[in-house]
């Protein structure tokens, strides 16, 4: 077996770490002994979600299972909405080891490395402040009067929602009359915008959109209402853009220039059904369009939106109300306390955004910002293999994933008359066995060829253990994980030996690169403390299942 490191591979992969962490946490990015300090901090953090959470995306929320590389929303620092974004990486990963579980408040477990975004408490005071920051649950607390055993068993808060500064303009006044249409407005009208309105408090309300659009309002009868437009026909335009299939409509949030006009909507929808209480607002409407945007798109708008009741009569119930932060670890709550599982082997997934911030949701409905940095993501590794197995090929292709690809031989066009094969080792007796097969498959092959038969279809004689060349580009995560399963004692001989083989070429470009060999290129027992197999080789001792509160 032969690798060759191509020139696309990052040289100095540690400056690289720490500048896009310092980017996205905060610091001098310019200071490379800081760059080179941050990276070597962060090379080891893991953060990830299991399937069952759901990401924020222009189709609504998504589970992270489901999840097909939809374009996603980002945020700032300080919550505000940043825009949809295409995610530079989609993270996929067999995890196997300790998650923090937040069921009980935001409907989701993390990885013990995640990057939690959010403000510590020690006291009263910090509870009015929102300088929330990245933090680690696996992380010790930096308070000497914190006796909690790290930061993801102490008290903290996280913000629910985004939190955007919005000017009552024209844009948020024409938001306010569609959203009040959407609630109380009739549909198949031409010219006016149509209402039929009882109660006072509404007539008033629509008589103040009529005057900051610059409409005429006309009452018609005991309880219709018009609204008339001199340029154009209102009714027959709010047909087009705000009804879908018979039932009243609204599309995503797009436009973040435009998020004035999303916060009218909702402002008008709630003065039309909604019924508004000390705690929040309960709104009913039978347009499932309506309850869906209101439940994907709310916490853009500032709002916490949950879905209080099930259907009725074709009615549906959501719950809002502007809470923009949750308290994880409440000790006054009995029910609300971290559990850490110890053990746990499941898929775990995650996306990189450049701002580092996005908006996921709990199988609870509990929304909330949170980092999703990766800065491993950012270090390119790429290499050529030479005389490795079609077998093995497919193994490696298991730690593919996002952005990384490969090219590999063509079995159409190029000549496997007399291929080369591995070798097991083994006894004498078997492998005499196993070289006349491999002699008989060439044999054929190379008959079946004479005889006419294209290149393409004899190719399906070829066997797994015939030796191949691929291309590969990937990244450093992709690369970790890939090391941490298959220098595993239990993986397969000539996996084990390519990623050995990897692991020697990869130090030799540079000391920065011999620093990640040595910390992050380890079986995934060293990596997690323990055996994760079912059948222990003895390097590390197995562990049970343990709780702790």
């Amino acid at each position: 077996m032969k690798i060759t490191i191509l020139n696309g591979t990052t040289k100095n992969p540690l400056q690289t770490i720490g500048e896009r962490a310092g980017i996205c946490w905060g610091g001098d990015i310019t200071d490379k002994d800081k760059n080179i300090k941050r990276a070597i901090d962060c090379i080891k953090s893991g953060h990830c979600f299991d399937g069952n959470t759901s990401i924020l995306t222009e189709k609504g929320f998504i589970k992270f299972s489901d999840y097909k590389g939809e374009r996603v929303y980002q945020f700032d620092r300080d919550t505000s909405l940043k825009g949809l974004v295409t995610p530079e990486h989609i993270i996929r990963t067999d995890y196997s080891g300790t998650v923090y579980n937040y069921r009980s408040t935001l409907g989701t477990i993390v990885t013990d490395e995640h990057r939690m975004f959010g403000k510590l408490i020690d006291g009263i005071k910090d509870l009015k402040k929102n300088d929330y920051d990245i933090f680690l649950p696996n992380s010790k607390p930096k308070s000497s009067r914190s006796s909690y055993a790290s930061n993801g068993e102490r008290r903290f808060l996280v913000p629910s929602c985004s939190n955007n500064n919005i000017c009552k303009d024209n844009n948020y006044f024409y938001g306010c009359l569609v959203g009040f249409w959407l609630g109380d407005g009739c549909i198949g009208q031409r010219a006016p915008l149509k209402f039929h309105l009882r109660k006072q408090r509404k007539i008033d309300y629509l008589k103040f959109l009529a005057e900051k659009n610059k409409l005429d309002f006309i009452k018609c009868a005991s309880d219709k209402y018009n609204l008339y437009s001199k340029e154009s026909k209102l009714g027959q335009l709010f047909d087009n853009q705000y009804v879908k299939n018979g039932a009243k409509y609204i599309s995503g949030v797009e436009d973040v220039a435009r998020l004035s006009f999303y916060y009218g909507v909702i402002d008008g929808l709630i003065n039309s059904d909604g019924c508004i209480k000390s705690t929040g607002v309960a709104f009913y409407n039978k347009s499932n369009y309506l309850i869906e945007w209101l439940l994907n798109y709310g916490c853009l708008l500032g709002y916490n939106v949950k879905e209080i009741c099930g259907n009725r009569n074709g009615t549906r119930c959501v719950w809002f109300r502007r809470c923009n932060k949750i308290n994880v670890n409440d000790c006054r709550k009995k029910k609300d306390f971290v559990r850490i599982y110890k053990v746990i082997q499941k898929p775990m997934y995650c996306v990189s955004v450049p701002s580092g911030l996005i908006m996921v949701k709990g199988d609870n409905g509990q929304t909330f910002i949170c980092g999703n940095c990766r800065p491993l993501e950012y270090v390119s590794v790429e290499f050529v293999v030479e005389d490795m197995s079609a077998r093995a090929i497919r193994e490696l292709y298991t730690h593919i994933a996002g952005g990384p690809t490969r090219l590999q031989a063509s079995t159409r066009y190029v000549d496997y008359d007399n291929f080369s094969y591995y070798t097991p080792t083994g006894n004498e007796d078997l492998k005499k066995l196993y070289d006349e097969a491999m002699k008989s498959a060439a044999h054929y092959y190379k008959l079946l060829i004479e005889e006419g038969m294209k290149k393409e279809d004899a190719a399906n004689l070829l066997p797994l253990g015939m030796m191949s060349k691929v291309v590969m580009k990937t990244n450093l995560r992709m690369i970790e994980n890939l090391m941490n399963q298959r220098l595993c004692t239990r993986a397969y001989k000539e996996m084990r030996a390519f990623a050995i083989l990897l692991s020697i070429q990869l130090s030799e470009i540079g000391d920065e690169w011999e620093q990640i060999v040595k910390n992050l290129f380890v079986p995934k027992c060293k990596k997690v403390g323990y055996c994760t197999e079912a059948k222990c080789c003895g390097l590390s001792e197995k562990k049970e299942i343990e709780w702790r509160k």
